[in-house]
């Protein structure tokens, strides 16, 4: 190990051991083989501590890439609670990956946490969705956002570092705001919500759908699990069908207009972008 390499690795130990936030804040910024290279040097139960502060998409990716022969001993020494929320946020492939690689008790508290009744509002969320800390710089977030395959939704979900719901924003909203702030400073709140035990009928019920449709399901702290979409109501049979096809039209055009603008968005916000545009002007 050159000194170089022992002095980062001593470096990046106390601020983990200190300031857990801030270092999980600052990997946020660095790509994922990065952050598995550095927190794979320090003791383990310092490295749970930190992953689970992350945001928890970026956290699985790192899980997904660290070295096979150590990921059973890093999994176990994650809080149940803390791994399940990680695990949610990726697919079922993916998250059958860690799951194998987790001990046989892990594995089956794991299981258990991750399975609601059926017909609840957590058996039938969307799970992958993009999550934002609000503590993260607008530049940072929007790189985020821009390299994320996910587009689920117009909406982009806040939490705090202890991954409970804070609040919601746009990606407009995101993307036209100064990128000197946080994104806590465009969080729209309170943020309707629902328990992810809540049973059909307080799913129907709920009022957010007066306004929204879309809205977080969250567990009983408040940590943001995933997404219910109205129209799920329609396929899942808890709604009838409307007899005219003009809500099935809005939820169309609705869903076409959420990928549409991410996919501008990513384009227009992208370095080629700029260079290419610049060019042309130049002509």
């Amino acid at each position: 190990m050159s000194e170089n390499h022992k002095l980062e690795t001593s470096l990046a130990l106390d601020l983990m051991g200190h300031y857990p936030k801030d270092a999980a804040k600052l990997l946020e910024e660095h790509r994922v083989e990065d952050i598995v290279s550095i927190t794979a040097d320090v003791e383990k139960n310092l490295a749970v501590k930190v992953l689970q502060l992350m945001n928890r998409s970026l956290a699985a990716s790192c899980l997904l890439q660290w070295p096979q022969e150590h990921r059973e001993e890093l999994l176990s020494a994650f809080p149940p609670e803390a791994l399940s929320r990680i695990l949610l946020s990726l697919g079922k492939a993916e998250r059958r990956v860690l799951l194998s690689g987790c001990q046989e008790h892990t594995k089956s508290v794991l299981q258990r946490l991750l399975r609601y009744p059926d017909g609840s509002a957590g058996a039938l969320m969307d799970s992958t969705i993009l999550v934002l800390n609000g503590d993260t710089g607008i530049a940072a977030a929007r790189k985020q956002v821009k390299t994320s395959t996910i587009t689920a939704s117009k909406y982009l979900f806040i939490t705090d570092r202890d991954g409970r719901l804070t609040g919601v924003c746009s990606v407009l909203e995101l993307f036209r705001e100064s990128s000197s702030s946080l994104v806590n400073d465009i969080a729209r709140k309170p943020v309707m919500k629902i328990p992810a035990h809540s049973d059909s009928e307080a799913i129907v019920s709920h009022p957010g759908w007066q306004y929204y449709h879309v809205l977080p399901v969250v567990d009983y702290e408040d940590n943001i699990l995933g997404i219910l979409k109205y129209r799920k109501l329609y396929e899942f049979g808890l709604k009838e069908k409307p007899q005219s096809n003009e809500d099935s039209i809005g939820f169309a055009l609705s869903e076409m207009y959420i990928s549409l603008m991410l996919s501008l968005v990513k384009l227009l916000f992208s370095p080629s972008y700029f260079i290419k545009s610049s060019v042309d002007t130049k002509k």
